[in-house]
């Protein structure tokens, strides 16, 4: 208890104005590891601290606990981030308990390429927009703001779309064939 006690500020702090809500399966899956999905791996003394690391870990939405102690009197836990969902992933391992959490991620509700990370707000899940990628809301479906430049020369209507740092992001010709270069800020 005082272990659990003394992290609680930490968990304040590592998500700052969010709370999180993970709800763990009931029944584990002993005898099974998921692979390939880890996020870090870490020593504690017992699964519920495992658990609690999981969800610390604000891209963790599963765990797999390691039921043998290593010399240090540890055992291992997998903090990974993503469920059975990805069950080619699944492995037999008697050594080992998995265990995940519901997750709503796996409906793939951020876009633009957004990370999904499971228990946060009201709606389970939060989205992180890629830095400098222009899109922005709970979704990251939001546009970003981009102007059009519409020219008319030798026949040929040029529609070219830039975004604010001057760089084209998309072009329409017609009548005839034409080569455009971009004047990109760096």
């Amino acid at each position: 208890f005082s272990i659990l006690h003394s992290n609680f500020p930490t968990l304040q702090n590592y998500f700052p104005g969010n709370c999180r809500s993970l709800k763990f399966t009931t029944f584990p899956k002993p005898g099974f590891r998921l692979e390939n999905h880890t996020v870090r791996t870490i020593d504690v003394v017992n699964e519920d601290l495992c658990m609690f690391q999981c969800y610390l870990e604000p891209n963790c939405i599963s765990y797999n606990f390691c039921e043998i102690k290593q010399l240090s009197g540890k055992h291992e836990c997998d903090l990974n981030n993503a469920t059975i969902d990805h069950d080619e992933d699944l492995v037999k391992n008697e050594s080992y308990i998995y265990r995940g959490a519901e997750n709503a991620c796996k409906k793939n509700p951020c876009k633009n390429n957004a990370t999904c990370q499971a228990g946060f707000t009201d709606r389970d899940y939060q989205c992180l927009c890629v830095d400098g990628s222009g899109f922005k809301g709970h979704d990251c479906d939001e546009g970003k703001e981009s102007y059009t430049f519409i020219s008319i020369a030798n026949h040929m209507i040029s529609n070219e779309i830039w975004d604010k740092s001057a760089r084209v992001i998309g072009q329409t010709y017609l009548k005839g064939i034409s080569t455009i270069q971009s004047l990109a800020s760096q």
